[in-house]
């Protein structure tokens, strides 16, 4: 089995920068086993271009580890600022929402379809895939995780900038704090709408293998939370949208945790 996560780091032992980098270092090797993640490279195939209101959007094939193709639209608007690659649990298709407001907020758009979303998701009987995924030893979890990181480097080399990436649902924005967790270079930032408060909800609402099976990931919960994915990530951000009152009680040592990064911060507020 997966070894525990070592106890929250939040105590005097954690003072020293070398102390907290040692301990983050130590986890991304779990979080790593325990999703069987990839490093993935990315070959990026341009599609078509065509114009939007006052920009432009190119349509992509991203070739993932030689093995996925992950399908891509960027958008943009003037000259961006920065890229946000987007995920959703209603895949890409649902958030001209969310995608229209980081345009206008000066960011370059990269809204992706991870496996098993949107148009990545499989037509019939799709969870008896990913089980098969899980019975020869890969984890829908890790798949998807490996994808958005491949993905945020090789945005942040292609584009030549930072890359923070926007989920929008519950099981998205796992993948995108367990990407954050693995690729703690290409991806600056992390913005979670609609995220999980704690990974117990999975089993106190009796969720099904069949509604989201990356969320049954062997071992995740047992060296996991979703604070210590959180914690992971920092100092980098990580903001919780809509929190709830779990939310601000499940990660309520998240502040304290960016102020021994020196960084006044609260994810939860």
């Amino acid at each position: 089995r997966p070894p525990r996560t070592t106890p929250f780091p939040h105590t005097t032992l954690f003072r020293s920068a070398d102390a907290k980098n040692v301990w983050q270092k130590n986890q991304r090797k779990i979080l790593k086993d325990v999703l069987r993640a990839h490093q993935y490279f990315v070959q990026a195939i341009p599609e078509n271009e065509f114009d939007i209101p006052n920009g432009t959007a190119t349509s992509w094939w991203l070739r993932v580890g030689g093995v996925w193709t992950v399908p891509a639209v960027e958008l943009t608007q003037g000259k961006p600022k920065q890229t946000t690659i987007l995920i959703a649990d209603g895949g890409r298709a649902s958030v001209e929402k969310e995608a229209k407001a980081l345009l206008a907020a000066g960011h370059r758009v990269l809204a992706v379809d991870p496996f098993y979303f949107g148009e990545s998701k499989i037509a019939s009987r799709d969870f008896l895939y990913a089980l098969l995924i899980s019975a020869v030893g890969d984890r829908p979890l890790g798949i998807q995780a490996s994808q958005v990181a491949a993905i945020a480097r090789w945005a942040n080399k292609h584009f030549d900038g930072p890359v923070q990436v926007m989920s929008v649902g519950e099981r998205t924005s796992l993948i995108a704090l367990c990407a954050a967790g693995l690729e703690p270079k290409a991806i600056s930032k992390v913005e979670l709408h609609g995220s999980f408060a704690s990974l117990k909800e999975i089993i106190e609402r009796n969720m099904s293998v069949n509604q989201a099976p990356e969320l049954f990931c062997f071992g995740l919960l047992r060296a996991f939370d979703i604070q210590h994915l959180a914690k992971l990530v920092a100092p980098r951000p990580v903001i919780f949208r809509q929190p709830t009152a779990r939310h601000r009680k499940e990660l309520a040592s998240l502040k304290s945790w960016y102020h021994l990064w020196g960084k006044d911060f609260d994810p939860v507020k």
